[in-house]
């Protein structure tokens, strides 16, 4: 039998100085966020501080890769 292995963090950019992006990753909840450096070519997209993005790595073999944009959960619920 094969696990579905999915890892999803939010994460939030500090700071973009030349090819370098200094982003907190959303871990846990209620505990610090993780500061990372990461380099600007992992971003798909325009970002600036306070941007929003998500971190994605569907399976134990594939690369994580960047999602940007805010995640919007939907609130509509059958009846």
């Amino acid at each position: 039998m094969k696990l579905l292995t999915v890892l999803f963090l939010n994460g939030t950019v500090n700071s973009v100085v030349k090819q370098s992006v200094t982003v907190e990753l959303e871990a846990m909840a209620n505990c610090d966020p993780i500061v990372q450096v990461m380099p600007l070519s992992s971003f798909p997209c325009d970002i600036g501080e306070g941007d929003a993005f998500h971190l994605l790595k569907l399976d134990e073999d594939s690369e994580p890769f960047v999602v940007c944009g805010n995640f919007v959960q939907s609130t509509n619920q059958v009846k």
